[in-house]
């Protein structure tokens, strides 16, 4: 028989559970001010071994604000509001348009439940 997920848990730790995040434009996202898409993949892995079919939840966020980490409250509600509107959206894929972007800075967060914990993974695209 193959080996559980605990087994392999219980053999290997559970520090390398991770969250892999691509996208389908190789990394290299420029914001021209024209309209475009880029569609973010997230995979869960255990050291080289995909475990997404495995994800019994997944969930995306978005966070968006200056380069230095400093937040407004203008940002915090349209953040707010994004999130609302993209609850639907939620699986291993989401699709993100040139307005779905704030300048100069705006990361997406997957969450992912798998075995019972819920795993972060993050994606930044800047100026």
């Amino acid at each position: 028989d193959a080996p559980t997920l605990t087994d392999i848990f219980e053999r290997l730790g559970r520090q390398d559970l991770r969250i892999e995040i691509t996208d389908d434009h190789d990394g290299i996202v420029v914001l021209t001010g024209e309209a475009f898409t880029v569609t973010l993949e997230a995979k869960v892995l255990l050291y080289f071994r995909d475990l997404s079919d495995r994800v019994v939840m997944w969930r995306w966020l978005r966070e968006s604000g200056g380069k230095d980490g400093v937040r407004t409250a203008r940002d915090e509600e349209r953040d707010r509001l994004w999130n609302e509107a993209h609850q639907a959206e939620q699986g291993q894929r989401l699709t993100i348009r040139e307005s779905d972007l704030e300048a100069p800075r705006t990361k997406f967060f997957c969450f992912a439940t798998i075995d019972s914990r819920e795993i972060r993974g993050t994606f930044e695209i800047s100026e």
